[in-house]
């Protein structure tokens, strides 16, 4: 039986997705404008999940600020050095 080349890839997809996790509610720790990344604090992440400013939801210019409220859904494994990544944010305060 042939094989498939696309094989490898829809088993690391595979994996990636079992990896997501439902959604979480968590709070941001620290926020970088300038580079467009940060870290959100939640009890389902420890150590906090990295965060990059194309996955917060919304239009235009997409920002966050430390303390505001977040529901995301994040996977593992994280980057940076952190154990997870976030996939999708919502912010929850203005």
């Amino acid at each position: 039986m042939r094989r498939s080349r696309s094989q490898p890839w829809l088993v690391r997809e595979a994996i990636r997705m079992a990896n997501v996790i439902q959604p979480s509610s968590g709070v941001v720790r620290e926020w970088h404008d300038e580079e467009g990344w940060g870290v959100v604090d939640s009890a389902d992440t420890p150590g906090g999940c990295w965060a990059h400013f194309s996955h917060l939801q919304g239009d235009g210019y997409r920002s966050a600020a430390p303390g505001q409220r977040v529901h995301f859904r994040h996977a593992s494994p994280g980057q940076d050095g952190y154990d997870f990544t976030a996939l999708w944010i919502e912010l929850l305060d203005p």
